[in-house]
C-alpha cells in the first residue's frame, strides 16, 4: 500500500507556491498604489491643473525673479506721477492775506499784485438719492364724460429706480462681486436707499432682459473672430453639478452656465461650425474641432510634462527633457512674437526635439498612461504650433482662465446659482461686465447709458468697439 503523505505534502507545497505568487502580486499592486499616492501628494499647481490656492505648505515654492540690486520704490530720474490741475474747477475761492508779512499792517484785497499759487481740493458730493414723484392725473372728457388716466412720460422707468441706481446695483453685484446683503448695506449707507434682497434680484433680472441685444452682439463677436480662447470650470445650480463655460477674444467675453461639459455644450457656446482658431486644453469635448482650427494650450502642457517628470526611471527622464523644451518654446515666443516668420524658424529645432522625445515616450512600455499621453500629443501634431504662424493666436489659454476667475470666486463665496433663471441672469450680466473690462471701458458709464436707452425704448450703445 502506497502512503498518501507525499501526495499531501506536494499539494500543500503547491498551495503555498500559489499563495506566494498571489501575495507577491498584491504586494506589487500595493507598492504601485503607494507610489502613485505619494506622487499625487507631492503635486502642486506647477505639476497639475489644480489652482495655486490649493498648494499646501509643503509644496515647492515657485521660482521667483532674481533679486534686484535696486532699492524699493521709485528710481532716481523716473518721471513720477502727479495730479494735473483741473482746467475748469467747479468753484474758485480767492484767498487774500489779511496782514503784511513784513510790518504786520493790514492789507486790502484791492492791493493784490499777482497770484502766489493755486491749490485744488478734489471731493465728491455727499451721496443722496433724488426722489421724483410722478402724479398721474385722471381727467374727465367734457364731451362724452369718459375718464382717462395719464401714462408715464417717455423714459421714466417702470420700476422704482433710475438708471444710475440700477447701474450701481449691477456694478456692485457683478463687477465688484459684493454679496446681496452687503449691496443692501452699501446702498443704504451711501445713498440712503433701503433695499430688500429680493429687490436686488428683480433689478438684475430686469436689466438682463433689457440688455439682451448687447449679449447678442457679444455672441457675434465670439463666433466670427479670427481666434478665441475657450475653457470651462465646475459650477453649481441649486447644489447640482453644472459647468461654467467661457470664451474670450481681445474685445469680448462670453459666459454660459450649462448642464454638461460635452461637445453639445461647446456647440451652445461657439456654434456648430465656428470660424477661426479655438485655443483650448486637451479635453475631449474639443476633439470635434478640425486640427487646423485648434491651438493646444502650452501652459497646460508644461504642467503635464512636470507631472510626468516626477515619475521614476526612463519616463521621468524623457518628461524632464520635454519640460525643458517648453521653456525654449516660451523663450522663442517672448523674443520673436512680433515676427511670425522668424518665430517659425526659431521653433523648428525645438519642434524636432519635442517630436523625438514624444516618440520615445510613446514607445516606452513601462508606463501605459505616459505612453498614451505622448501618443495623444503626437496625434494633435500641428495643433500645438498654430500660434507660430497665425498672428491672431497665442500659445496659452491664460486669457480665458483670467476671465473665469470672477466666476471661481463667486462659486466659492456664493455656491453658484440657485435656479436656471438665476443662471441666465448671471451669465448675461457677467458677460457684459467682463466684456467692458476686457476693452478697458467704464462699466458704470456704459450701464447707465444702456439702461437709460432701454427706458426710452431706444437702441443700446455699442458694446463692441474698435
Amino acid at each position: 500500500m502506497v502512503s498518501s503523505e507525499p501526495t499531501l505534502a506536494a499539494a500543500l507545497l503547491l498551495r503555498l507556491d500559489q499563495a506566494v505568487v498571489e501575495l507577491r502580486t498584491q504586494n506589487a499592486e500595493l507598492a504601485q498604489r503607494v507610489e502613485e499616492l505619494e506622487r499625487r501628494s507631492k503635486r502642486s499647481s506647477r505639476s497639475s491643473h489644480q489652482p495655486p490656492s490649493s498648494d499646501g505648505p509643503g509644496a515647492p515654492r515657485r521660482p521667483g525673479q532674481p533679486p534686484s540690486e535696486r532699492s524699493r520704490g521709485g528710481q532716481p530720474g523716473h518721471p513720477g506721477a502727479h495730479r494735473a490741475l483741473c482746467a475748469a474747477p467747479d468753484a474758485v475761492v480767492a484767498v487774500a492775506p489779511e496782514r503784511c508779512g513784513g510790518c504786520g499792517g493790514s492789507l486790502d484785497a484791492d492791493a493784490a499784485v499777482g497770484l502766489a499759487g493755486r491749490h485744488q481740493v478734489w471731493e465728491i458730493p455727499a451721496p443722496r438719492a433724488l426722489v421724483t414723484e410722478y402724479r398721474l392725473q385722471r381727467c374727465r372728457c367734457a364731451s362724452c364724460g369718459a375718464e382717462t388716466a395719464a401714462a408715464l412720460p417717455a423714459g421714466v422707468p417702470i420700476g422704482m429706480f433710475g438708471a444710475n441706481l440700477e447701474a450701481a446695483i449691477i456694478g456692485l453685484s457683478l463687477s465688484e462681486r459684493v454679496s446681496r446683503r452687503r449691496v443692501c448695506e452699501v446702498v443704504s449707507e451711501l445713498c440712503g436707499v433701503t433695499l430688500a434682497l429680493g429687490t436686488i434680484d428683480r433689478v438684475l433680472a430686469r436689466a438682463a432682459a433689457a440688455l439682451t441685444p448687447a449679449v447678442s452682439e457679444i455672441d457675434r463677436e465670439i463666433r466670427n473672430a479670427p481666434s478665441r480662447n475657450v475653457d470651462e470650470t465646475s459650477w453649481r445650480v441649486a447644489g447640482k453639478r453644472s459647468w461654467a463655460w467661457a470664451a474670450t477674444t481681445p474685445r469680448a467675453v462670453r459666459f454660459r452656465l450649462l448642464d454638461s461639459r460635452s461637445r453639445d455644450a461647446c456647440h451652445t457656446l461657439l456654434g456648430t461650425h465656428p470660424s477661426g482658431v479655438v485655443t483650448t486644453d486637451r479635453w475631449a469635448a474639443y476633439n470635434h474641432l478640425p486640427l487646423p482650427q485648434r491651438q493646444i494650450c502650452w501652459a497646460h502642457l508644461v504642467r503635464d510634462f512636470r507631472a510626468q517628470a516626477e515619475k521614476p526611471g526612463r519616463v521621468g527622464e524623457i518628461a524632464t527633457r520635454l519640460a525643458q523644451t517648453t521653456s525654449r518654446v516660451f523663450k522663442a515666443w517672448r523674443e520673436q512674437r512680433d515676427d511670425r516668420d522668424t518665430l517659425q524658424a526659431a521653433l523648428q529645432p525645438v519642434r524636432a526635439a519635442l517630436d523625438d522625445d514624444l516618440d520615445l515616450l510613446a514607445r516606452c512600455g513601462e508606463d501605459i498612461a505616459a505612453a498614451e499621453f505622448a501618443l495623444n500629443l503626437i496625434i494633435l501634431g500641428d495643433a500645438l504650433w498654430t500660434f507660430s504662424h497665425d498672428p491672431a493666436v497665442e500659445p496659452t489659454n491664460n486669457a480665458v482662465e483670467r476671465a473665469l476667475r470672477p466666476l471661481v470666486i463667486h462659486r466659492k463665496t456664493s455656491y453658484g446659482t440657485q435656479t436656471a433663471h438665476g443662471s441666465h441672469v448671471y451669465e448675461t450680466l457677467q458677460s457684459i461686465v467682463q466684456t467692458l473690462r476686457q476693452q478697458h471701458r467704464d462699466v458704470y458709464a456704459w450701464l447707465r447709458d444702456a439702461l437709460t436707452a432701454a427706458h426710452h425704448a431706444a437702441p443700446l450703445p455699442a458694446i463692441i468697439t474698435d
